[in-house]
């Protein structure tokens, strides 16, 4: 099922996520314009660690297939998602 904004939750809404209390900083590399799949599996691989742990990871993840353009969102980078995005015709979604 394709994600869609009736069914998604906002993950600051999500109980006991484990990225909570993290560095924000772990789950952002400065640049994602220019990420590339090597950077990262470096930079977000401790992100990628918390999040495959984390109950909240299918949710984060459509979560940010719908809204984000930078982070790592339910273990997703930036390019997975834009990947993702492009097979599944998917549009990020501009919140106010």
């Amino acid at each position: 099922m394709e994600p869609s904004e009736s069914n998604i939750t906002d993950p600051s809404r999500f109980t006991n996520p484990l990225c909570r209390g993290e560095d924000p900083e772990t789950f952002f590399i400065d640049d994602d314009e220019k990420e590339t799949a090597a950077m990262s599996r470096v930079y977000y691989r401790k992100a990628k660690l918390i999040c495959s742990k984390c109950e909240h990871i299918v949710e984060c993840a459509e979560w940010g297939l719908l809204y984000e353009k930078y982070g790592l969102w339910g273990g997703l980078t930036p390019l997975e998602r834009k990947d993702i995005r492009r097979k599944r015709k998917i549009r990020v979604i501009e919140r106010e």
